[in-house]
């Protein structure tokens, strides 16, 4: 929703408050070259710049014939429409100035284009009127290439500042905000600007300059160009850019690290870059000791002769400890890959000659408390092996027991061919091994030999550095959040709750609009986590909440999901919650923000008109609630919204800032053989987005795409055929495809490739499907079998669900429909699916009967349409339907899906409750449930449709009204 009026937030104006071009001398080609940087003129600019025509927001526009300007993505503002002082522009008539731009929240870009095939002058300005601290870039791309023709980082213009280039051609300015928002505001033509030479801003100094220390060292780092930022990285590889770590208090190191540092200052050019390295050794560790001696890849499961000389233990294999160890798990379980192998990976049995690979293992993590009696120090050493693979990724912690210190912090990427991690370990102390990527695994824990070396000391890492630290503010302001640590990640709350690994990862400045509690915590790799900050904000005029939006549920026959509803409701990483939904020819996204209130944009106008079906064909589509394009709703890692909508052949990405919805980009599916029919979408890692796509037609292709390469390729899956439209399709909404993302940008699709139908002796159409699985984790897709149904007479994939669960492996949930030789069904239930360790599929059974959901045929069972979830704790969740079914004289039996369910995994078992009771199948039936999960927050949507049946015809015909529901609970 948009305010009839500004309220103090949108005050985060950068004004870019003029364009102006003027006539030069013939060039060819698309050029932007900087000519001047004109902190002097201010908002004088008359005779200086614009003398060929004007455009400033809130100010009647004159442009010239020979240029042609198109803002995208941005709106206006005015801070003071009437005012003497010498930053705001002068108004092109009239002795008084105004200080307006045009702005957006985070980006927006201007087209620009010089059809005369002359060079011109090029000049904007910027005003950080109301001092805001307000940063930004400026960047001039060609408008066909996207080659970046220059670039330049702003800060420090309270008092405005101009930039001027030399354009030539077709040219995009792109202004993205780095601190508060960005805008650009007003086009002026004509006026020379005279060239000046662009001073460099000065190399920082780091001090001290490097050289190695015998503990944690403070560094600082200064350049002499007053007001200039300095940016820098702490890995010694990466170059600072503009939007690299901010210094701005001294940094504490506390291992060894290469410092690169570039000042950045408005006006100048960039620095060159400093550089720094420091070498940092450690003090004796007293008490509980645990020396890292080694990280060992070469013995593999060889271990004979080389660990173990006092006593150990194989996972599924036992062993003994010694006398003086006393050994105790928690939290793990136990598996086994292969219980006879001669891979050399695999550990040597305890006795015979062939191997075992096992692992103790945990989805997220696990402890081991190992207590050393006699006093002395032992050699202690784990096995760890990725026997199938994965990937995996984990941290091996040793601390005190007592005391909570870290003793020493180990990081293990890369061991399918397994690796030992060997310490001298020495009295009490606890193992975690905690995973990053997949589960965490553990294959043998042996003890032998004794070795003393000394371990360094655990440090912390620093505080976060809240600015500012809180207090009374006027309306909305920046915070941002640092550490000294370098590497340090930081995790922060806004709610007053103490920050977790959980909780949000800071990444820019934050803009509270109310009154908030932020708390921070930074952790990094082999330190212990640093203590909390806290500042709490009192804005004392706060935005205003949103109005109270209609309620969707009143809109009969009027509001649809994007079908199958899947993708269309989501939480956002920073807690926000939005779904998507056809409202007459709308795609409307509705949005609760962190403190409650709602809003909504219109995405697009492209929706059909709904029609009721009130004549029945035998050979025609019935699913009169499936008429709307597909559309899916994804946030990215930075809690942007992106919409993409189904259109013909192709794809429309939308993406959402400052209350708008911008198109993005046309993604066209060449392997499409007719319209896009279902569209589903997902978010990787790195904001990868991936695509799978099902057309209409027959056969229908079923086709994938991500730009996990920087652009969109498509790839075909498998071809889909259908049952012959002249079967009597059941009323409820069928939704068999399903897409998933594993941590390494891999795909997992649950689908069917066919729906077959064979018949009895009477002419009884009899329905047949089979549930497959598809993932291009090699490469190129391969595609397996889940489950078959027992005979001819069942389907086992017409619905289904894939969630990628904590250990970075799939999960499948399904509804099986078991029916009797007539093609009647029998009885159907919800099986949950899962890969052995040989790539086999697992089954089980989750729940067969139904919550009082029967019809004149009796109970017929439950799990139709299921979605299957993960919440932040590991547990798998499913929304799913009952099932019913009543036979209607003359023409057989016909089926309905109602009684909103939810399932859970409570640690032994699944829970059941019913969250949306149906009462009458024949009358009230639900279609295409979706939900999402936050916290202990559940936001579900579908659509409930009411028919009245006409059995005086042949077939009976339903005559249904539609309601669309949305709703929120507390998860259990």
């Amino acid at each position: 929703m948009r305010y009839p009026v500004f309220t103090k937030m949108a005050a985060y104006c950068t004004a870019a408050s003029s364009l102006f071009l003027a006539l030069s001398t013939p060039v060819f080609g698309v050029s932007a070259t900087l000519m001047s940087v004109d902190k002097a003129t201010q908002g004088t600019w008359r005779g200086v710049y614009g003398s060929d025509g004007f455009s400033i927001p809130y100010q009647t526009a004159a442009f010239p014939a020979y240029a042609k300007v198109i803002f995208s993505g941005a709106s206006q503002w005015v801070w003071n429409y009437a005012t003497s002082d010498s930053p705001a522009l002068q108004k092109p008539n009239g002795t008084d100035r105004i200080a307006s731009c045009w702005y957006a929240t985070s980006t927006y870009s201007i087209d620009i284009n010089i059809t005369d095939g002359q060079a011109h002058p090029l000049a904007m300005y910027f005003l950080d009127w109301d001092a805001m601290g307000r940063q930004q870039t400026v960047t001039v791309t060609d408008a066909v290439t996207g080659a970046v023709l220059d670039t330049h980082t702003l800060s420090g213009f309270a008092k405005g500042i101009w930039l001027s280039w030399s354009v030539h051609g077709h040219v995009i300015v792109t202004l993205k905000s780095l601190v508060g928002n960005a805008v650009a505001g007003g086009v002026f033509f004509g006026g020379a600007v005279a060239s000046t030479p662009t001073p460099q801003a000065a190399t920082p100094a780091i001090t001290p300059a490097g050289g190695s220390f015998a503990s944690s060292t403070t560094v600082t780092i200064s350049t002499a160009t007053v007001g200039a930022a300095i940016r820098y990285t702490t890995d010694g590889v990466t170059m600072p850019i503009a939007t690299s770590a901010l210094y701005t208090v001294p940094l504490t190191l506390t291992r060894s690290t290469t410092i690169k540092a570039k000042a950045f200052a408005s006006g100048m050019t960039d620095s060159t870059v400093a550089t720094a390295t420091f070498t940092i050794t450690a003090p004796t560790s007293p008490g509980n000791s645990a020396a890292f001696v080694m990280l060992d890849k070469t013995t593999q499961g060889n271990w004979r002769g080389v660990y173990g000389g006092d006593g150990g233990n194989i996972a599924n294999q036992g062993g003994t400890y010694p006398a003086y160890a006393t050994v105790n798990f928690s939290g793990s379980s136990q598996w086994v890959w292969n219980y006879n192998s001669m891979d050399i990976a695999a550990l040597q049995k305890i006795s015979g000659t062939d191997r075992i690979a096992s692992c103790w293992y945990a989805p997220s993590s696990y402890s081991l408390d190992l207590n050393l009696t006699d006093g002395q120090t032992h050699r202690v050493a784990i096995y760890c092996l990725d026997w199938d693979a994965m990937g995996r990724q984990q941290t091996v912690t040793v601390s005190d027991p007592v005391t909570g210190a870290v003793l020493n912090v180990q990081i293990l990427t890369d061991f399918k061919t397994g690796a030992w991690l060997v310490w001298n370990i020495q009295g009490h102390v606890q193992l975690t091994f905690r995973a990053l990527s997949g589960n965490t695994v553990a294959s043998a824990l042996f003890f032998g030999g004794a070795g003393a070396v000394i371990a360094p000391p655990v440090l912390q890492v620093a505080a976060p550095v809240i600015n500012p630290a809180g207090g009374t503010f006027s309306g909305p302001t920046p915070v941002t959040i640092s550490s000294a640590t370098p590497g340090a990640t930081i995790y922060y709350t806004s709610d007053g709750s103490t920050p977790t690994a959980s909780s949000p990862v800071y990444r820019a400045p934050l803009n509270p609009s109310v009154s908030v509690t932020i708390k921070a915590k930074a952790v990094a790799p082999s330190m212990t986590d640093s203590a909390v900050t806290t500042a709490v904000f009192n804005i004392s005029n706060p935005a205003p909440p949103v109005s109270t939006l209609p309620d969707l549920a009143s809109y009969a026959n009027r509001v649809f999901p994007a079908p199958e509803g899947f993708n269309t409701v989501q939480y956002a990483p920073d807690g926000k919650l939005g779904f998507i939904v056809w409202r007459d020819q709308q795609l409307i996204f509705r949005e609760r923000n962190a403190v409650g209130n709602w809003s909504e944009d219109i995405v697009d106008n492209a929706g059909n008109v709904f029609q009721m079906l009130l004549t029945f064909n035998y050979y025609g589509l019935r699913e009169d609630y499936k008429f709307q394009p597909s559309a899916v709703l994804l946030y990215d890692l930075a809690s942007q919204a992106h919409v993409f909508q189904a259109s013909g052949h192709n794809v429309s990405h939308y993406t959402h800032g400052n209350g708008t919805w911008l198109l993005k980009e046309t993604i066209t599916d060449a392997l499409a053989s007719d319209n896009i029919a279902v569209l589903l979408g997902a978010v990787g890692a790195n904001n990868v987005f991936h695509l799978t796509a099902l057309s209409a037609g027959t056969p229908r292709n079923l086709t994938y795409a991500s730009n996990k390469n920087g652009q969109w390729n498509w790839s075909a899956i498998s071809t889909v055929t259908d049952a012959p439209l002249t079967y009597w399709a059941p009323p409820y909404a069928a939704r068999w495809l399903s897409l998933a993302v594993d941590s390494r940008n891999n795909a997992h699709i649950a689908f069917r490739t066919s729906m077959d139908l064979s018949y009895d002796s009477a002419g009884h159409p009899r329905a047949y499907s089979e549930l497959k699985y598809a993932s291009n984790v090699s490469g190129q897709w391969a595609i397996g079998l889940v489950q078959a149904p027992a005979d001819i007479t069942a389907e086992a994939a017409n619905g289904a669900s894939i969630a990628i669960a904590p250990d970075d492996k799939p999960r499948l949930v399904s509804w099986y429909n078991d029916r009797g030789d007539g093609g009647s069904a029998a009885a159907s239930q919800m099986f949950y699916h899962q890969q052995d360790a040989a790539g086999n599929w697992t089954h089980t059974m989750i729940l067969n009967a139904p919550d009082g959901y029967s019809a004149g045929d009796g109970p017929k069972g439950t799990g139709f349409s299921p979605y299957l979830r993960f919440d932040g704790s590991g547990r798998p969740h499913i929304l799913f339907l009952d099932h019913a079914g009543e036979h209607f004289s003359g023409i057989g039996q016909q089926e309905y899906a109602g009684n909103l369910r939810h399932a859970w995994f409570n640690g032994s078992s699944w829970s059941v409750e019913t969250i949306y009771r149906q009462v009458s199948p024949l009358d009230r039936e639900i279609v295409y449930p979706a939900f999402a999960i936050h916290g202990s927050e559940m936001a579900v949507t579908l659509l409930q449709r009411e028919t009245r049946w006409n059995l005086t015809a042949y077939p009976p015909l339903s005559n249904s009204t539609y309601y669309f529901r949305f709703f929120t609970q507390k998860l259990q």
